[in-house]
């Protein structure tokens, strides 16, 4: 008995000191990773600040494939959420939602882990001399559950092997993308109806000079059949680039209209009735020469592939500006580029 009453003071005595040691020990815990990406700062924050490519990077999807997910929400900024269940205790059930962002600065986000408890993340971005420094932030807060402070002890370890390996494949996914910072640049993205155009199909050389005159033939071309038949002008005259390579430019040059003409009236002219694709559009605005817009158009591709969009047509570019009015470098051009919603992957 005298054993016996010795165990179980000593017992008590272990459960009193791991009590006190665990009201001692921190409730909240921080754990961060780092990694530099030789990619814009743009281009990492948007690859972060949704979920589209989220399961491409994550280092928790190879350990269930068979997981199932669901999303809600915008597809990026605050309000995006992303739901999974798995049968697998390593990657269990849970959400995660974005609750602010500070574009190509800062992304914040709240995790629920369903009877794990909570925790937030966040990533932190910076552009540096050697690239696009990114820091994953975890923090969490036990409160008054003692074993989990315990388990807080450890936590550096189970939760930083798997951000340093989730950071090393959101390095290569970055930067396998185009290298164009478009953080600069006045991109939108719009879901547009359909406006009646009036259009010619046509062809130039490559050059500037060859296409502008192109062009403007056929502008002259279509006004010439708005005039006649009492049309308005509703919009900029647009070029949608069918193709573009050894054969020269190719393209449909259209204006946008509003009126009635009939395909009997337009029975012997080039001319032919037409619309703008419906649908989702990436709009971007380049201002300046009509020469550098090849520049544009690389941040707007890069724009898309960091969103997971997919291009859904042709782009075309709306003409604001007049270029016997306006010098080359105050010119606007409106790049419009069709897509498709974003691809969860």
């Amino acid at each position: 008995m005298k054993i016996l009453k010795i165990t179980l003071i000593t017992l008590l005595i272990l459960v009193a000191l791991a009590v006190v040691v665990g009201v001692l020990l921190p409730s909240s815990i921080h754990v961060e990773r780092t990694t530099t990406i030789d990619a814009p700062p743009a281009t990492v924050f948007a690859l972060v600040n949704g979920f589209a490519l989220f399961n491409r990077w994550s280092p928790w999807f190879e350990m269930d494939p068979e997981a199932r997910y669901t999303y809600e929400g915008p597809a990026f900024g605050p309000g995006a959420k992303m739901s999974w269940v798995s049968d697998n205790p390593r990657v269990g059930s849970g959400s995660q939602e974005i609750t602010a962002s500070i574009p190509f600065e800062r992304v914040e986000i709240h995790n629920d882990f369903s009877d794990q408890g909570f925790a937030e993340t966040s990533f932190d971005i910076k552009n540096t001399e050697n690239g696009t420094l990114i820091t994953w932030n975890f923090d969490t807060d036990f409160g008054w559950d003692l074993l989990g402070r315990y388990q807080g002890l450890i936590l550096d370890t189970l939760v930083g092997g798997s951000y340093e390996q989730g950071l090393s494949k959101l390095k290569e996914i970055a930067q396998a993308l185009p290298d164009a910072d478009w953080s600069a640049m006045d991109i939108t993205v719009d879901e547009r109806v359909a406006a009646p155009i009036l259009f010619v199909h046509g062809q130039a050389d490559a050059e500037a000079a060859s296409i502008g005159q192109a062009l403007g033939e056929a502008y002259g071309t279509i006004t010439g059949v708005m005039q006649r038949h009492k049309l308005e002008q509703t919009g900029a005259p647009m070029a949608f680039a069918r193709s573009w390579g050894e054969e020269g430019f190719i393209f449909d040059a259209g204006i946008p209209y509003s009126g009635d003409i009939t395909e009997a009236q337009l029975e012997k002219s080039p001319v032919q009735r037409g619309a703008t694709p419906p649908g989702r559009v990436v709009q971007a605005v380049h201002v300046g020469p009509y020469a550098e817009i090849s520049e544009s158009y690389r941040k707007v591709i890069a724009f898309i592939g960091a969103h997971s969009f997919e291009p859904a047509g042709d782009p075309w570019e709306s003409y604001v500006s007049d270029p016997t009015v306006t010098s080359q470098e105050e010119l606007i051009t409106i790049i419009s580029y069709p897509v498709h919603d974003p691809v969860f992957e």
